[in-house]
């Protein structure tokens, strides 16, 4: 069997412990898997005025950040101090490129290439770890759909010109715990047909997609199941038919029913920071009285989550309904 260098995950903590990187054998099979990875970021400099070739500059930098550097300048510092190092992989002709040149060059790279590349080595050696370790690669991933907003960021109204807080669309890896794709977004209403173009990019053979209410869209939901993915959403207003149907559905009588049989019921419960909750979690696999079930690509059950929590003497209840693919 393959043995695999687990460096990429190790190194940050060798770096922080003082490890003197010219001393050590650099992991030359990871590195070299890396740079094919990088093929095919486009460099967009002259060809006949380039002196540090572009996958040079990128694994100094992805380097460099795992040790910990967060400028320009501490990049460049940061090759200076290990060439030695570096130079046991790259040929590294002109030595190590100017902190100017990092800034330029990567202010020319396409954002989604490097993107690609960076998120697709991860994940490649986080496989490779996964059959080195003899874990069980046949699990189910997970991954989410998720929009943020960064506050603090925009303009305020009473200023010349008002500008909205940077909105985020992140596609999280819940298995791997890496995230997968960041797009920036104009507005959260644009966040579905973004979403929907990214998922429609990926393979999700033997993934669930879970997202919020926003993202239940019959589109979103169609591409999913087209990727040959299974999907987990959220039903709010925004479908208020279904978000009822599934609400008449799941009343206080049927709910005890299924407490009482246990197969499809579920309870969790937590206390941290004088707070107490506690999650009851009721599923059927009852979906044919759906109005539009054939819109619905896939679906094949429905449930309802009751949550109850406490701070000190106050107590609060909410109710949240879910569609879902996997039975």
């Amino acid at each position: 069997m393959a043995r695999v260098n687990t460096f990429i995950l190790e190194y940050g903590e060798r770096l922080k412990a003082g490890v003197d990187l010219n001393t050590t054998r650099p992991p030359k099979k990871t590195m070299q898997r890396f740079i094919r990875f990088l093929r095919p970021v486009t460099d967009e400099r002259l060809a006949g005025m380039i002196d540090y070739p572009l996958h040079e500059i990128v694994v100094i930098v992805f380097i460099a950040t795992l040790g910990g550097a967060s400028t320009w300048h501490d990049m460049e510092q940061f090759g200076y101090a290990y060439e030695k190092w570096f130079r046991k992989f790259l040929r590294l002709a002109n030595g190590i490129p100017a902190h100017d040149t990092f800034r330029r060059v990567f202010g020319l790279i396409k954002t989604e290439q490097l993107e690609a590349a960076t998120v697709g080595f991860i994940a490649d050696v986080l496989t490779r770890l996964k059959t080195v370790l003899k874990l069980n690669n046949t699990d189910v991933r997970h991954i989410c759909v998720d929009g943020k907003e960064s506050r603090g960021t925009g303009r305020k109204r009473d200023t010349s010109e008002a500008v909205r807080n940077l909105q985020t669309l992140h596609i999280y890896d819940n298995s791997h715990g890496i995230c997968l794709y960041s797009r920036q977004i104009e507005n959260k209403t644009n966040e579905i047909p973004v979403a929907q173009s990214i998922l429609g990019s990926m393979d999700l053979c033997g993934s669930i997609v879970t997202f919020d209410a926003m993202n239940t869209q019959k589109k979103t939901i169609a591409i999913i199941r087209e990727q040959k993915g299974d999907y987990i959403g959220a039903l709010k207003g925004n479908h208020e038919i279904m978000d009822g149907e599934v609400s008449d559905y799941f009343t206080n009588a049927r709910c005890e029913q299924i407490r009482v049989k246990g197969v499809d019921y579920c309870r969790s419960s937590e206390k941290a920071h004088n707070q107490a909750e506690t999650r009851e979690f009721f599923l059927t696999r009852q979906v044919s009285w759906f109005q539009d079930l054939d819109q619905w690509s896939g679906l094949k059950s429905s449930s309802a989550t009751r949550r109850r929590w406490s701070i000190w003497s106050r107590v609060w209840k909410q109710r949240k309904n879910v569609s879902t693919s996997p039975a």
